[in-house]
């Protein structure tokens, strides 16, 4: 529904952001203000920044559908997602929703998804969270394309030989180039995983039973814990 009220050739950068991000979902309430003088639009094909105060939405959804970047499985979202553009800036928010990967599922809760100038074509936004579920799952996650967040580290196991239930908080910044793919992450994990266990020795020693906590980010990581 959004996307039928919305003009194509308004605000054209963040319209197209929800096309291709905002797969499914319905649209409980929206207020849409545009305030475009002559002259602020582009012809078909230009880049114009919007004016400022140009384009205000504020709205609610449910059953939402989000891509927050190409590759990554998409976050199904239960209950209400909360919607807010001003110009070039977006954010989103909900309470629960569902990552569901070859790997598992994840459980993600208290998510914020920002993005402050959608003009460029070199993007940068940010995305906040609680994540609960499998450490095996997380990791696998976590380790492929787009994110490929373990590949700086030499470990010694496969998210398959890990077992544990995981409580993560997650706050990232993620730059995304013209073609869609991420070229930076700057990360910070904190967060517990309780029944830790491996199949194969970590560093030498038999793991299980454990109650972790760890800390992580692109710089290294850090646990503690009983194992």
């Amino acid at each position: 529904s959004l996307k039928r009220l919305w003009p194509y050739f308004l605000a054209t950068d963040a319209r197209e952001w929800f096309v291709e991000n905002v797969t499914d979902g319905r649209l409980n309430t929206a207020k849409m203000r545009f305030d475009f003088p002559v002259g602020s639009i582009g012809e078909r094909g230009e880049d114009k920044r919007i004016p400022e105060d140009g384009l205000t939405i504020l709205g609610t959804a449910q059953e939402v559908s989000l891509l927050p970047l190409p590759g990554f499985p998409i976050i199904d979202i239960g209950g209400t997602t909360t919607i807010k553009v001003k110009d070039h800036f977006i954010e989103m928010g909900f309470d629960k929703g569902m990552v569901s990967d070859a790997a598992g599922q994840v459980e993600i809760s208290n998510a914020a998804y920002l993005n402050r100038n959608t003009f460029p074509k070199d993007q940068v936004f940010e995305i906040s969270g609680d994540l609960k579920g499998d450490v095996s799952t997380l990791i696998a996650i976590a380790s492929k394309e787009p994110l490929n967040l373990l590949e700086d580290f030499d470990l010694e196991y496969k998210p398959e030989d890990l077992t544990g239930a995981a409580d993560i908080n997650v706050i990232a910044t993620i730059s995304q180039f013209g073609d869609g793919k991420p070229q930076g992450l700057d990360y910070t994990l904190n967060g517990n995983v309780d029944d830790f266990a491996s199949s194969v020795p970590i560093e030498g020693h038999e793991v299980k039973d454990g109650d972790l906590q760890f800390t992580a980010s692109q710089a290294g990581y850090q646990a503690s814990g009983r194992v």
